[in-house]
């Protein structure tokens, strides 16, 4: 898979990769529904990637954002059998 290019500014910063910090977050879901928190969660894992952390992502089914997760580098985890409302 392709990862997204990062402006200039932000790729030259650091070129040392950082593998030894990793990065976990948890959403309800992964669904382009208009939940604000969901958005800021996928927008800072993007970019934590595309900087070189290593990056993951837990949530339910399998929704709209996944593709984009998985181009950025991020690793992408759903938890079978649950609803987002229980999450």
């Amino acid at each position: 898979m392709q990862r997204l290019q990062l402006p200039r500014r932000l790729s030259q910063r650091n070129q040392q990769p950082r593998e030894f910090v990793k990065v976990l977050h948890l959403v309800p879901h992964f669904d382009n529904s208009g939940n604000g928190v969901v958005n800021a969660a996928i927008d800072l894992a993007c970019t934590e990637a595309c900087l070189g952390l290593s990056v993951a992502l837990i949530g339910v089914g399998a929704g709209s954002f996944r593709d984009l997760l998985q181009l950025s580098g991020v690793s992408v985890y759903s938890l079978p059998g649950t609803s987002p409302r229980n999450f």
